[in-house]
């Protein structure tokens, strides 16, 4: 029978021959870890106080001894304890080389060991490096310390431990006992442990070799920061005494922290959307301002778009059938929960035949429940919650590989309508306006696709292949859905704006300079046709559509391949400060006027554009005569260009520059 691979969650890769087995790790207390094979059966190994394992597999019951010579060869005696009988034995070998299959083979590859099965009791030595040895015991410590049950009997044991040395009194046991009661700050002084384990585990076959750096360059500097960052509470403590030093080492803690930091942004922060847009693919990313607190405006600073937005109560600023593939990788939303009202807000916004891709809790959670600090019934039960709702919502599962599950949306609603009397809820919702996404509350009701005249027909129409979308006559266009607008009109837009284009291009030579400029931002979208004309160059594009707007065409510009959000430009735009290095306003301020002060508009631009960043602004003659004086006093560098027809429209150019300057120093009282 060949060798079959056995893999624990968190752990190391054991392999186990015929019916021996080798568990790499010497231990000194007893310890469970229980593992599943694709069968679903458990499989135990339990490792007591002789550093010993005993794994039960079937009606097997081997035990195995572990000890280290002196030349580091690990020597492992396995003792069947088999029936001295040899006629039964011989029948209860075949019945045990049935029973024997190969589990699952998830995780990370540590080491390998082959063990051949010989007469019992039997010595076989296998020699291990120093970094294999390391990787098994950290594996075990980060199994250990990352149980809550764990952290919290460490916890325990020092605050009783300084509470019982300082009876009462004040000292250095008595901080020990406050830090660790009021911060749990103690708990830093074993958080290293992860990182130095990532650090010298291997990577994957096939990254690429400046991930691999950056990675291990911050696995390595995090855990220099927490490892410093315990002698730090050392010192405030009382128990080091050095304060001067330890000062010090706080000082290099922090730089290590902020290089942990920048690696960590280049190399996790919005990755996904940074390799989509490396095969010209648009992504529209979106995260609230929580503990992670500023990733989408390390994405911006990226290069890729994002917003900040949560799933809450309100639908999301997109119009219904926008997105081809909407993606969570740990998300942390309880998709779940609520009838299932975010996986209805997500079914809005995908297009007929789009895909959702979970990544994270609670896929997987065979393997990782124990690193979750959740128990599997739990896990099970929100994936099974989870997977009950995506089939009412008519949704396919198409596959379910690893720590990835993908699911399709129909391309159409005749069979969803049918199995209706199946799955009483959610219920269609009534004939509404699906796009609204402003100030909008979620509805516990599936959207309607648009009609069809039969099963093979795509819901709304079907979208030509990128790049030829951008210009192509979008189906709400050529359905006639959106009142006002013609094939003709869209056509005439489009190449409208890339004249325009070309002429803002001769105006300001950064926005013509390939690579000068990536984030760029439409406060008035309407059709996307600016956006549109830019599309072969290396930028992109956030199509604002106005509430104010007489016609809401954001669905419009999702068909075109392109992004955008909607906007009240008499609030605040949810997105950081310098996150935009270009922004363009064709009639913003005329849409505006009346309805709030113009200074308001230009101080919200002024704080989301970057420095030295540049503004084209497009307006009446008056309404620039007037931005011009306002700018002016912001200390932006402008000028008034003329229509690109002549001298002689009203409607005129205004280009400006935001300059970078600093406040002066306060004058010193001598």
């Amino acid at each position: 029978m060949k060798n079959p691979s056995l893999e624990l969650p968190n752990l190391n890769r054991i392999n186990i021959g015929g019916t021996g087995l080798l568990l790499a790790i010497a231990i000194k207390s007893r310890v469970k870890v229980k593992m599943h094979t694709l069968k679903g059966e458990d499989h135990n190994i339990c490792c007591d106080g002789r550093g010993g394992a005993r794994f039960v597999m079937g009606r097997k019951r081997d035990f195995v001894s572990l000890s280290r010579g002196p030349n580091k060869a690990l020597s492992v005696s396995c003792d069947d304890r088999r029936n001295d009988d040899p006629q039964a034995e011989g029948k209860r070998e075949t019945e045990e080389a049935d029973a024997i299959k190969p589990p699952t083979g998830l995780g990370i590859e540590l080491f390998e060991v082959a063990i051949n099965q010989t007469s019992s009791p039997t010595t076989f030595d296998k020699k291990m490096s120093s970094l294999d040895v390391a990787r098994a015991e950290l594996a075990l410590a980060v199994l250990y310390l990352n149980k809550a049950e764990a952290r919290d009997k460490i916890c325990r044991a020092i605050q009783y431990g300084s509470k019982f040395l300082s009876n009462g009194k004040p000292g250095t046991a008595q901080n020990v006992d406050k830090s660790t009661s009021l911060a749990r700050k103690v708990f830093r002084l074993f958080k290293f442990v992860n990182d130095l384990h990532a650090l010298i585990s291997p990577v994957p076959q096939g990254t690429p070799l400046p991930l691999v750096l950056l990675g291990k360059s911050k696995n390595s500097l995090l855990s220099t920061f927490l490892f410093l960052d315990q002698i730090v509470w050392l010192g405030r403590s009382g128990i080091y005494k050095n304060k001067e030093r330890a000062e010090f080492l706080g000082r290099i803690s922090l730089f290590c922290w902020m290089g942990s930091s920048i690696c960590t942004t280049l190399v996790e922060v919005a990755s996904w959307g940074a390799y989509l847009l490396s095969r010209n693919i648009l992504t529209m990313s979106f995260a609230p301002r929580d503990t992670h607190e500023a990733q989408v405006q390390f994405a911006l600073e990226r290069g890729v778009p994002a917003l900040i937005g949560v799933l809450a109560s309100i639908r999301l600023p997109y119009p219904s059938r926008a997105f081809d593939m909407a993606h969570c990788s740990r998300c942390l939303i309880p998709w779940g929960q609520y009838d299932g009202l975010y996986l209805i807000e997500v079914d809005r916004i995908l297009r007929p035949g789009g895909y959702w891709i979970l990544s994270g809790p609670p896929i997987n959670w065979e393997r990782y429940w124990k690193g979750w600090g959740r128990s599997k019934e739990d896990l099970q039960a929100e994936q099974n919650k989870i997977e009950s709702i995506a089939k009412s919502l008519c949704w396919k599962k198409l596959k379910q590989k690893g720590d990835l599950a993908i699911w399709q949306k129909p391309t159409n609603h005749i069979h969803c309508k049918a199995n209706r009397r199946v799955f009483k809820q959610p219920s269609f919702c009534n004939p509404k306006n699906p796009d609204n996404g402003w100030y909008t509350k979620m509805e516990k009701c599936l959207t309607p696709l648009p009609e069809v005249s039969n099963i093979r027909e795509i819901a709304g129409g079907q979208l030509a292949k990128w790049p030829e979308r951008s210009t192509s006559i979008p189906p709400r266009i050529s359905s006639g859905s959106l009142g006002g607008i013609t094939a003709e009109i869209f056509r005439e837009n489009t190449e409208l704006w890339k004249k325009r284009v070309a002429y803002y291009k001769t105006l300001d030579n950064q926005l013509a300079e390939r690579g000068r400029y990536r984030n760029l931002l439409d406060m008035n979208a309407n059709l996307g046709g600016f956006a549109a004309a830019l599309v072969d160059d290396p930028v992109w594009v956030m199509n604002v559509v106005p509430v104010e707007a007489e016609i809401n065409t954001l669905g419009v510009i999702y068909e075109r391949g392109l992004i955008g959000t909607y906007q009240n430009w008499c609030e605040a735009m949810s997105t950081y400060p310098r996150t935009y290095d270009f922004i363009h306003a064709d009639f913003v301020f005329t849409l505006y006027e009346g309805r709030c002060e113009m200074e308001d508009i230009v101080l919200e631009m002024d704080r989301i554009l970057r420095p030295e960043g540049s503004v084209i602004i497009r307006d009446d003659v008056d309404v620039l005569t007037k931005m011009k004086n306002i700018i002016d006093v912001m200390q932006w560098d402008g000028r008034i260009m003329d229509h690109e027809k002549g001298p002689h429209e009203r409607e005129k150019i205004l280009v400006a520059g935001k300059q970078y300057w600093t406040s002066p120093a306060p004058k010193q009282n001598q």
